[in-house]
Parts: C-alpha cells; structure tokens; sequence
C-alpha cells in the first residue's frame, strides 16, 4: 500500500498545470516584423503562379505536364521533318464512307492545337541533334 501512495504522489507532481503551460507564451503571440510579413506574402505569391500548377499537353507525345517544364513550340528552333511519316499510313483524314478514298494527312504528325513540347520530345528534336536522329 505504501508503494500505490507514494507512486500517486510522484504521478500527480509530474504532471504540468495547464495554467503554468498558458503563461509560458504569450497569448496572441507578438507581431511578426514587416520583412517577415513580406517574406511570407513573396513566398505565397510566388507559389500560387499559374505556370507552377497549369498544365498543358506535348504537341509530339501528348503527355500533360506542367507548363513550367514545357518548351514553347513556335519558332524554328525544333526539326518538325523526322516526325513526318507520308505514305506509311500513320495519318488519315476521316472517311464518311467505305467507298471513299484514304487520304493522309500531310505534315507532320503533332497535335496541332498544343502550343508546347516537353523536354524529352525536344531534345532529339533540336535542330543541332537532328541529324544525328536521322542517321544514328
């Protein structure tokens, strides 16, 4: 019994009091400095930028990414030429009929309406790298 007595006694002396816990910090807590408050705003800001959560697809492979890791595709900056397949059947235009003609599609094949390409795609497609796609 003498055991069970002095162990509630070291039980409920360890034990913190909350209003010792509540006077420790002060409530609210002070103001931070207007530096930090700009440092937080930046950060925020700078976070929620459309081109850190917007995506957009690979006009070569399709895959969306992230705008932020896609390459405009416009200007002249990627050999669109190895991506052409005429007469091999890869392209053709819609038929309404059996009895129509199958007609490809001339160009390369992209998907027209994305206006980007993804780092993967525009590596071996770089003009300077083209060549070596091309002939091994």
């Amino acid at each position: 019994m003498r055991v069970q007595r002095v162990f509630r006694e070291v039980k409920t002396e360890s034990r913190p009091n909350i209003h010792e816990l509540h006077t420790k910090e002060p409530f609210p807590p002070p103001l931070q400095a207007d530096s930090e408050k700009f440092c937080v705003i930046r950060s925020f800001i700078n976070d929620t930028l459309p081109s850190e959560y917007h995506e957009s697809g690979c006009a070569v492979c399709g895959r969306h990414q992230l705008i932020k890791d896609l390459e405009p595709l416009e200007g002249c900056l990627y050999d669109l030429s190895i991506l052409e397949q005429t007469g091999m059947g890869v392209t053709r235009l819609p038929r309404s009929s059996v009895s129509d003609a199958v007609t490809e599609i001339p160009g390369p094949v992209i998907d027209e309406k994305c206006k980007y390409i993804c780092k993967q795609c525009a590596s071996p497609m770089s003009k300077k790298n083209s060549s070596t796609l091309i002939f091994g």
